[in-house]
């Protein structure tokens, strides 16, 4: 069989092989029933053979398409077939970072850390990690004034951890404590993130193996000195010692991590959320008021103070009288 055709029950006709890294073949790929474009991820085939582990990466992948953001590739499909297990995502525009490096091509750190730390930011807040950050699943497509940064495969690295033999990692941009078992965090990110940012301003695609970071910042690192102090606070050893998330880094490099107001643009649920927010009490259900107090106190009693406020005057003061009212027949009841 034709390697195009391998995926074709399932509807996909490889394309293009773009790349091969530990997690196994990626390619460029045109879902047939759509005739539109993914990015599409053939792992290796030993993920498939270990339920737990393909239970433990359908879970990740999951979450991972749960985030709505223009610079998180979206997630489209994924599956173990016959032919093994694969993830089709959207089809990113321009390379892979590690092609811009390697080709000396790669944007400035201020165009490029932009967006990149606001898309990482994003998914912290929403409770998401990626901890495998690397050139591989950053893609960055240039335009006219404009770097687009799009980031994939959110999460995967805990398959790699509690499944070395099923889903091999490249533990060049991990963390320390990612190699042991130290638990990870958004500092765990940071760290990547700094060795990504040393190797923009060093202009190369990085260390090859986990031996060979503390070289990109002592040895190979040419960058204004304030540059250089915040890598080595993202490379620290210890995570409490590092910036404790991308907004923080952000805020170092003085960088912001706030959506712009075009983002919306690219992303048609996050400009549908846009539209629906500029009315955002318009179609509110009724269900909200019979919460109970201890799930959500102030939502319950906002939405009954906007009801009574709501109430014509008349009907007030016809209730304020109809109060006074039973008061003086209950008086006069009394002292009869």
């Amino acid at each position: 069989m034709d390697e195009s055709d391998i995926f074709k029950e399932e509807g996909y006709e490889l394309a293009e092989r773009l790349a091969d890294d530990c997690w196994g073949e990626l390619h460029r790929a045109v879902y047939l029933p759509h005739r539109r474009e993914v990015l599409f991820r053939r792992f290796p085939s030993v993920l498939g053979e270990d339920p737990d582990a393909w239970s433990l990466a359908e879970a990740e992948i999951k979450a991972w398409a749960r985030l709505d953001h223009p610079g998180i590739l979206q997630a489209l499909d994924w599956g173990l077939t016959g032919s093994g297990p694969f993830l089709a995502s959207e089809m990113p525009a321009g390379l892979q970072l590690a092609q811009c490096l390697d080709s000396g091509e790669a944007p400035g750190y201020e165009e490029l850390f932009g967006p990149l730390l606001e898309a990482v930011e994003h998914a912290r807040r929403l409770g998401a990690l990626h901890l495998g950050l690397s050139p591989r699943n950053v893609w960055v497509a240039r335009g006219e004034g404009a770097c687009r940064v799009q980031v994939a495969e959110f999460g995967l690295w805990y398959v790699c951890r509690r499944f070395p033999d099923a889903l091999p990692t490249d533990d060049a941009f991990l963390a320390p404590e990612q190699h042991g078992e130290g638990k990870a965090s958004a500092a765990s990110d940071v760290y990547s993130l700094g060795l990504l940012l040393a190797s923009v301003v060093a202009g190369g695609s990085g260390p090859d193996r986990a031996g060979d970071r503390s070289g990109i910042v002592d040895a190979h690192f040419e960058g204004p000195p304030e540059l250089a102090s915040v890598v080595a606070c993202c490379l620290s050893e210890q995570p409490l010692a590092r910036y404790a998330t991308a907004g923080e880094l952000a805020g170092a490099l003085g960088l912001s991590t706030e959506p712009h107001e075009d983002d919306a643009g690219e992303c048609p649920i996050c400009r549908l959320k846009d539209e629906i927010g500029v009315r955002p009490f318009e179609g509110r259900s009724t269900s909200e008021a019979g919460r109970s107090e201890d799930s959500d106190p102030h939502h319950v009693t906002t939405f009954r103070a906007s009801t009574s406020k709501g109430l014509p005057g008349r009907y007030a003061w016809l209730m304020i009288a109809a109060l006074a009212l039973a008061t003086l027949l209950v008086w006069w009841a009394a002292f009869r």
